[in-house]
């Protein structure tokens, strides 16, 4: 560091380094910044005075500053005391020798890392080459191809390609090699945007979009306003076109650009970008007319005249003669004063007193403080003089306010974004608690319907699927709800379209609340198979289009666990349906309870039929005229099973393997409430004794219930001794109770006792909820039995009634196809079924010579019109078989409906071996089959 040192060894060299450091530091708010010029006429013999002051801004601090050492190529024209006009060849001088140098070095570490993107574009313009035969006219259409090569190499360009053209003067532009994955994920994004995107950003007129080329068409130099869009002006600076221009305008248009970039990349506020505390220094050494450098001053000096906006660039330059004119220190300087290094600050205040006027003025040199170095001391002088720079302090890099850095950004963020999710939680907790909303309602986004209420921890109430809490969490029954919410915005659209076809809203009511327990990842897949069964049917009312096919709504009706809170949404449903004449039906409805029954008669009470997809109990229809089912009722469950189990003792033991006796034992629940379950025992007791066969009734107490009453001839503790009692029974066992959680502690009492020899099981419908659990059902090795309503296709060669049906299920709901689908039950078709039903005598309705509005009660009417009976044609063929309600008022069950009985064998549904009873003449259907009276 000696050298530098010595450069500086001068009378007033402590004067001149205060000045930099006055100037250095940003003071908070938009202030301008002088060309320190230091006029050195010894600057040949001490060079490194620039050196010293890189050295201080370096050590230890490294404040963001450049050093460009410029070359001295011989002057080829004498100084003259008026300023000469810039050349083609002084433009290119400044920008390949100066200006690409000080760009590089600023968007360096060092240099701070300033983005200098609208320079980059010029200089890159200026070496593209798109020449054109010389001497022929440009006509309009060669004009054209050049405009479409020029966007296509803006658009590369843009997209991240550099092109070969130019490469020398734009090699600064690559990116790190750190940056390579960046570069290519922002280029693959960039290629998929559409060309208008980028005829939009180039045209230079959009704020915002066109960014820093509407800039471009704003900025005062080479007249933009001429020019329509950015490509015109684009086109006047490529190789073969930009030195038709005017030089001085050109270069000024150059460095416009550049200080334009340094304003943009230096006013950060310190929380998205970084606040600077320190203005970006150019220490430009050696300046002399045949370099550059005295043009480069002058431009500068030019341009801020003409711009007046403050720019953070601080400037200093060190040259042998007096810029702008070249003149001798020691002799008259035009414009202006040349200060001595002793009087630094005096001449900053003076400039800084006097620049408002020299700038209306458009004074040549209003921007400089020009300073004179004196000839370096010698002997005992410049002792003192090394003395004192040696105690000089260097320059220290500010740290910004505390409310400018990222840290105070970062906690602000994190606060205010705390207060206002904890605001969020709060009221969404309440909300939650309230009516089990989401916490957006108070928002005023998305609010949830207003017909829910949380019950005893229950949401329990009406919605149109944009409610979650009403439904079990899990995210294949939010792929339901979903679909069906997006299905009603698109029925009432085509309902505005098609006003003519008329409208239904049929509710979906089951009880949606998971019972006590593990909470299962996905709960009660039954339910939600039913859900989407309904969707299907609306899906495809959806997809037609005549007059007399309605469009279907669909609302979901929660009834809390086991129908609990069923009064109470019966009530409310009448009440919607008195404001909504549309609501004509129920459909759904999953287990026969003393509440299910409760339920069934506040609906009718409010005028709206039921429709039930897998209730079978005999009392829901016997008793209840607005009740109607798709499913068999138990006394048709029961009636086949005992004549499958008489026809075992007929066939022998080759049949099933051994040969059981005619005996049969059925194990029930004590639950008093349960209706179904205590409905079949009744029917299979009778059945089976109607066969000859000796019957015994045990009964457990349930999973999660206290003892109930001995309904049975005996009574065991549980589900798990049931299943142990039940070893070693020579007969059939019969299993009533209900699927979950009953049901495999049942095969857990089998499995712990008689593995090896298990005994004979059928089990009732209700345990296809355990079929479909797939995860649950695969733990169990004992083989069993069981009666399903609908064979999937999967599981039988039988096909299914609706052939459209599964493709569309699988279609909407692709889970339906993967190992965790629980297509292998028939809930979502006996559902759409259900659905169906309702559409099919709504359709009646509008088929007539007078066309019948639909409502609860005409359709309740039209319901028995669903029949072949006396050659009326109406019944149709349903997923899960044929819907004919007998022509009958007084019946409301379909005749002969379907009943399978299929069989489970480690763990999985075995396709080979299936029973199928349904009407007369059916396809494999066994002669034992009973058929309805």
């Amino acid at each position: 560091m000696d050298e530098p040192v010595d450069s500086m060894v001068f009378e007033g060299s402590e004067q001149v380094i205060e000045l930099l450091r006055t100037l250095y530091l940003r003071n908070g708010r938009s202030e301008h910044l002088p060309i320190v010029s230091l006029v050195r006429p010894d600057l040949d013999d001490q060079p490194l005075a620039l050196k010293y002051l890189s050295n201080l801004l370096t050590i230890p601090a490294r404040i963001p500053h450049v050093l460009v050492d410029l070359e001295h190529p011989p002057l080829t024209s004498s100084p003259t005391p008026e300023l000469q006009p810039i050349t083609k060849d002084d433009v290119v001088r400044v920008r390949d020798d100066i200006l690409l140098t000080m760009a590089s070095l600023l968007e360096s570490g060092r240099g701070g890392r300033f983005r200098l993107d609208r320079f980059r574009d010029v200089v890159w313009l200026m070496s593209q080459n798109l020449t054109d035969a010389q001497g022929e006219p440009m006509t309009q259409a060669a004009m054209h191809l050049r405009y479409r090569e020029l966007r296509k190499r803006l658009r590369r360009r843009a997209s991240g390609h550099l092109d070969t053209a130019g490469s020398t003067v734009v090699a600064d532009d690559r990116f790190p090699r750190r940056l390579a994955w960046l570069v290519d994920l922002i280029r693959l994004l960039i290629i998929l945007i559409p060309p208008l995107w980028f005829r939009a950003r180039f045209s230079g007129r959009l704020p915002v979009i066109s960014g820093r080329y509407r800039w471009f068409l704003h900025q005062p130099y080479l007249a933009p306003g001429r020019d329509d869009n950015f490509i015109a002006l684009a086109e006047r600076l490529v190789a073969d076109k930009w030195s038709s221009e005017l030089p001085e305008q050109v270069l000024r248009f150059m460095v416009n650009a550049f200080l334009e970039d340094l304003r943009i990349a230096f006013h950060g506020r310190g929380w998205w970008k970084k606040y600077r505390t320190t203005y970006p220094i150019v220490l430009l050494n050696g300046v002399t007319r045949a370099n550059g450098g005295y043009i480069l001053l002058r431009t500068v000096n030019d341009v801020r005249n003409e711009i007046g906006k403050p720019d953070p660039l601080l400037l200093v330059s060190c040259s042998r003669k007096v810029p702008p004119y070249a003149s001798d220190p020691n002799g008259q300087v035009e414009d202006s004063a040349v200060f001595s290094a002793s009087d630094a600050d005096a001449a900053r205040r003076k400039w800084s007193n006097t620049l408002s006027a020299r700038t209306r003025r458009r004074g040549v040199a209003a921007w400089y403080i020009r300073i004179k170095i004196p000839h370096c001391a010698v002997g005992d002088t410049a002792r003192v003089y090394k003395q004192r720079l040696d105690a000089v302090v260097p320059f220290q890099n500010r740290h910004p306010p505390w409310w400018r850095t990222r840290m105070t950004a970062v906690t602000t963020i994190v606060l205010v974004f705390g207060v206002t999710i904890g605001a969020y939680s709060w009221q969404g907790f309440r909300a939650s608690c309230d009516r089990c909303a989401d916490g957006f309602t108070w928002l005023g986004f998305a609010p949830d319907d207003s017909d829910v209420v949380r019950v005893n921890d229950e949401c329990i109430g009406v919605t149109d699927g944009s409610n979650a809490h009403l439904l079990p969490h899990g995210d294949l029954f939010d792929q339901v709800r979903t679909t069906v919410l997006a299905q009603n915005r698109l029925t009432e659209q085509q309902h505005t379209q098609q006003p003519l076809r008329p409208l239904i809203t049929l509710v979906f009511l089951d009880a949606l609340t998971p019972g006590p327990g593990p909470v299962e990842p996905d709960p009660m897949p039954a339910e939600r198979e039913q859900l989407a069964g309904v969707a299907v049917a609306q899906r495809q009312q959806l997809d037609k289009s005549q007059e007399s096919d309605p469009l279907v709504r669909i609302l979901i009706a929660n009834a809390g666990w086991r129908y609990q809170h069923g009064d109470q949404v019966g009530r409310q449903l009448g009440k919607m349906s008195t404001m909504d004449h549309s609501i004509v039906a129920v459909v759904g409805m999953n287990e026969t309870r003393a509440s299910t029954l409760t339920t069934i008669k506040t609906l009718a009470a409010a005028g709206l039929p039921v429709i039930a997809a897998t209730l079978g109990a005999d009392i829901l229809a016997d008793q209840n005229q607005m009740f109607f089912q798709v499913a068999p009722q138990n006394r048709r469950q029961a009636e086949v099973i005992a004549a499958y189990a008489a026809s075992l003792r007929e066939s022998g033991p080759s049949s099933i393997g051994w040969n059981p006796q005619a005996s049969a034992r059925i194990y029930l629940p004590d639950d008093a409430t349960d209706t179904y379950s205590e409905n079949l025992a009744a029917d299979l007791n009778g059945s089976f004794r109607k066969r000859g066969f000796s019957v015994e009734s045990v009964t457990f107490t349930p999973s999660g219930n206290t003892p109930g009453t001995e309904i049975g001839d005996r009574r065991v503790a549980d589900t798990k001794e049931a299943g142990r009692d039940a070893c070693g029974f020579s007969g059939i066992i019969l299993y009533a109770g209900r699927a979950l959680p009953d049901f495999q502690g049942f095969l857990d009492g089998v499995s712990d006792r008689c593995k090896d020899s298990p005994p004979f099981i059928i089990a009732n419908h209700d345990v296809e909820k355990y079929v479909a659990n797939e995860e649950v059902r695969r733990a169990n090795t004992v083989p069993f039995r069981y009666i399903s309503y609908a064979v999937h296709p999967s599981l039988s060669n039988i096909e299914p009634r609706t052939v459209d049906f599964y493709p569309l299920l699988n279609n909407m709901f692709p889970y339906e196809t993967t190992n965790i689908g629980r297509s292998l039950d028939d809930y979502s078709a006996l559902t759409y079924d259900a659905a169906y039903t309702a559409i099919t005598a709504t359709s009646f309705l509008s088929t007539g010579a007078e066309k019948i509005p639909p409502t609860g009660g005409t359709l309740w009417r039209e319901l028995p019109s669903i029949t072949d009976a006396g050659d009326a044609k109406g019944a149709y063929a349903g997923v899960t078989g044929t819907i004919d309600f007998g022509g009958v008022l007084t019946r409301r069950v379909p005749l002969n409906k379907p009943v399978a009985i299929l069989q489970v064998k480690n763990g999985n549904p075995d396709a080979t071996e299936h029973i199928y009873c349904a009407k007369p003449g059916t396809r494999t259907q066994p002669h034992w089959c009973p058929l309805d009276q």
